[in-house]
């Protein structure tokens, strides 16, 4: 798209105002209640992968509105980019929905952030990737490059884990579970994320989506 229709942007600003406030929310919810050194904060901060892949999400909202030649745009703006950041932002929300949301009851400005983050969001970028994002031509190959995210990510968690003894998830504790449940674990979710991903690019086939039928 050489001109982004002002719809497509409006809606990016909205989707954009809302993943900032829910991710800096968060950080401002963890720094007034931590106990431990700002330092470690952040590194456990970044070990969510609900903080990282709405960092993504937001980010890719905010390239609607950035030059198309910075690197930043070039990048976010691929329609295989935003499939892939549609991919990582169901599971933020069907993982939390199905198994996390149980074991905590966040109230006042946390619950607002916390259902930002996992359920407002996820669905948000869902309906940005099935309504304005072009679909043709689109090849799963195109997500290989995407897995390297996850992968960084899980190598992360380890590695955090190690040195802090801090895990993010119960299925990522690796003291508790042991080493081989947890990596199981992580393949596990590296594996959901191919069978999502091809269920969606099959959806992708089943019809265009409203930016194509805008450019006919």
């Amino acid at each position: 798209m050489n001109t982004i229709p002002k719809v497509l942007r409006t809606y990016a600003a909205i989707g954009a105002i809302m993943g900032w406030i829910a991710i800096l929310g968060q950080l401002y919810l963890s720094i007034t209640t931590r106990q431990i050194s700002l330092g470690e904060l952040l590194l456990r901060f970044i070990g969510y992968f609900t903080i990282t892949t709405n960092t993504l999400a937001a980010l890719t909202f905010t390239a609607f509105w950035m030059p198309r030649d910075t690197m930043l745009g070039r990048l976010l703006r691929k329609p295989s980019s935003i499939f892939a950041v549609t991919v990582f932002m169901i599971v933020v929300g069907v993982i939390y929905n199905l198994i996390l949301r149980f074991l905590w009851a966040p109230q006042g400005f946390q619950r607002m952030v916390d259902e930002l983050l996992h359920s407002v969001q996820p669905v948000y970028f869902l309906f940005f990737w099935l309504l304005y994002t072009p679909k043709k031509g689109l090849k799963i190959k195109q997500f290989n490059r995407w897995m390297l995210y996850p992968l960084v990510y899980i190598s992360y968690v380890i590695v955090l884990g190690l040195f802090t003894g801090h895990y993010p998830y119960p299925f990522a504790d690796a003291e508790l579970l042991g080493y081989p449940k947890a990596l199981l674990n992580g393949a596990a979710m590296m594996g959901g994320f191919w069978v999502l991903a091809w269920l969606l690019a099959g959806v992708a086939q089943l019809g265009k989506s409203r930016a194509e039928r805008q450019l006919e």
